[in-house]
């Protein structure tokens, strides 16, 4: 795994990598929070305390949803794989 950055007029880009899977809830969660929430360095500790505590709870609420929606697919995808006969592949995706 790997990341790149780059700062750029419309802010810095970041790019993750993985090898034969896809990526996790956490990095997900990694790449978006940046972009959805900054506090300034020099912002009162009072705001930055309280910006922390607002993050964590985002980060709790989005990886909760993003972990749902990734069973919901494999749920999808062990549904369309039985239909069509696939037992044995439905099977192997359950155990992902």
């Amino acid at each position: 795994m790997f990341s790149v950055g780059s700062g750029l007029a419309m802010g810095e880009i970041k790019t993750l990598a993985t090898s034969g899977r896809g990526l996790n809830a956490d990095e997900i969660i990694g790449l978006m929070m940046p972009r959805l929430l900054h506090v300034a360095d020099n912002a009162p500790p009072a705001i930055r305390e309280q910006a922390a505590a607002f993050k964590a709870d985002i980060e709790r609420l989005v990886r909760h949803y993003i972990v749902q929606a990734q069973k919901s697919r494999d749920t999808t995808i062990c549904g369309v794989l039985e239909q069509a006969g696939q037992y044995d592949a439905a099977a192997i995706v359950r155990k992902l």
